[in-house]
């Protein structure tokens, strides 16, 4: 039995136990008679000679009255005419459960003195006491403050990397990051390594220059040089925060935004052309141009017509062929005005039914290599249908989806019989001339397309500031990523595609379940 108190310092735990601070502490000489006390081999041992008729469970137990684990003696059993015994101190360890508290293990043995200037000592903060585990006091104790080492990796997007204990639960992390107003990226357990972005993260504005005399302009670079401006304008119901958000995710800085919805944004001139595509595939924007005028909303009916997404007339793909191609079969079409992808449909009849058997991301991607090789003289019909992005299903035929539907858009179609081998003949002719022309066979498909890559791995999805961010795993192969969305259990629709491995979505409703 033990008794135990917290004094008025908040920070003590006191106990009746018996104590031993060092070696030369053994006050109580047990029989049979203790002849000696010397150092063991290591720090923290302690080697004990006992005269005649000691026994390994009397040197045990003698340990155990002062605090000292037995971990080693003569291998033997029953009294014997003497014995040297190793006893090892007890050590204090703490554990870390979360980047700001741990739990603290004190050998049952030490005093409350003793204690106490151990919590001193080691700058932590007493919380609570808690069970005793195998002659160890245990408590919950803070930790100091930690020298995080942060380190900018990225300041237009506001990625830091900083160094947490190793060993810690995903769930402390979180809330960790969440009470200090930070939004974890990841952690690494076995490292420690940890990548977060402050919430209040502003990145970089480029001002404009001013304007001098050429005779008196002074030799200052502008802070726009070598870099492109884009024009963006984005539906009234996007927050200049969440435009922000976008930009960062996609890389690109934030010049100015107005309070109609219209981004000015700076990239490096050759990303030009790519990021004009996946801006213009978010189905919150409504125009991306190189020029100010023509993305600019002025008053009135301008105004008015900026409250709703102006739709690009859907096109549908022309002039599909199929042709084999050194063994693999390809299927080719024209591209499609609107279009943000294709599904291919296949039939074993030209009646149907189709089914879905690939989709192509981009409007310039307009071939297929066929994946499965088909059999040898029956015919197979395959579709190609134009998608574009929709807020909801109900809004077209095509719509950009994980699992498109076929349903009489006009969708063009071509029929392709793999050729079955070719006999040669029993005999040849004894005159070549009398012999008919033999027509060269039609090239067979031998060999099956490229598989499509996996879905990426180690997706995380966070709320924070009326968006969602995600973040996942690289793939390897994969150059692009679509990004779907489905609301309350309906059909996952097309959202955006981006190259990196991460995206904020902010085109969801507030209160709305998402997946």
């Amino acid at each position: 039995m033990f008794t135990a108190c917290q004094s008025q310092g908040g920070d003590a735990l006191q106990t009746s136990e018996p104590t031993l601070t060092n070696a030369g502490a053994l006050a109580v000489v047990p029989r049979p008679p203790i002849l000696g006390i010397t150092d063991g081999a290591a720090t923290g041992q302690v080697v004990i000679q006992y005269g005649e008729g000691i026994t390994p469970d009397t040197a045990l137990a003698t340990g155990r009255t002062y605090g000292l684990s037995l971990t080693g003696g003569p291998l033997m059993t029953g009294p014997m005419r003497a014995g040297r015994y190793t006893y090892e101190f007890p050590q204090a360890s703490i554990d870390a459960i979360s980047p700001t508290n741990a739990i603290l293990y004190l050998p049952g043995v030490t005093t409350a003195a003793e204690r106490r200037q151990f919590l001193t000592d080691n700058h932590l903060g007493f919380l609570r006491r808690l069970r005793p585990d195998d002659g160890f006091i245990v408590a919950t104790v803070k930790l100091p403050p930690a020298d995080l080492h942060p380190r900018l990796l990225d300041p237009v997007l506001g990625k830091f990397q900083i160094a947490l204990p190793t060993g810690l639960s995903m769930q402390s992390v979180l809330e960790w990051a969440k009470q200090g107003n930070l939004r974890l990226i990841s952690y690494t357990p076995e490292t420690g390594a940890t990548l977060v972005h402050p919430n209040s993260w502003q990145p970089p504005v480029v001002r404009p220059t001013r304007l001098y005399p050429r005779s008196a302009a002074p030799a200052i670079q502008s802070p726009l040089a070598g870099l492109s401006l884009l024009y963006v304008q984005f539906t009234s119901n996007v927050t200049s925060s969440s435009i922000t958000a976008i930009a960062q995710g996609l890389g690109l800085g934030v010049v100015s935004v107005t309070a109609g919805g219209l981004a000015t944004l700076s990239l490096q001139r050759s990303r030009t052309k790519a990021e004009i595509q996946l801006l213009s595939d978010i189905a919150s924007v409504q125009c991306v141009s190189t020029s100010q005028n023509a993305c600019a909303v002025t008053g009135g009916a301008a105004a008015a017509a900026s409250q709703a997404p102006m739709v690009q007339p859907l096109g549908q793909p022309t002039e599909l062929t199929a042709a084999v191609r050194d063994g693999v079969l390809e299927l080719s079409w024209n591209p499609a005005s609107g279009a943000t992808a294709y599904a291919i449909f296949q039939a074993q009849a030209a009646g149907g039914p189709f089914e879905l058997v690939a989709m192509v991301a981009g409007q310039q991607h307009t071939q297929l290599p066929v994946m499965d090789v088909l059999p040898a003289g029956t015919p197979s019909f395959f579709e190609v249908l134009a998608l574009r992005p929709c807020a909801q299903p109900g809004d077209s035929a095509a719509c950009d989806s994980v699992s498109p539907a076929l349903s009489g858009t006009g969708a063009p179609s071509v029929s392709w019989t793999n050729p079955a081998p070719v006999a040669a003949p029993a005999t040849a002719s004894p005159d070549p001339s009398a012999s008919p022309a033999l027509a060269a066979p039609p090239p067979a498909q031998t060999v099956g397309g490229p598989g499509p890559l996996p879905a990426p791995a180690a997706l995380v999805a966070s709320a924070d500031d009326g968006h969602v961010a995600l973040t996942w795993a690289a793939v390897a192969g994969a150059s692009m990523y679509r990004v779907y969305r489905s609301a309350s259990g309906g059909p996952f629709l097309y959202v955006a595609q981006t190259s990196g491995l991460t995206f904020t979505d902010v085109g969801g409703a507030v209160g709305k379940s998402y997946a």
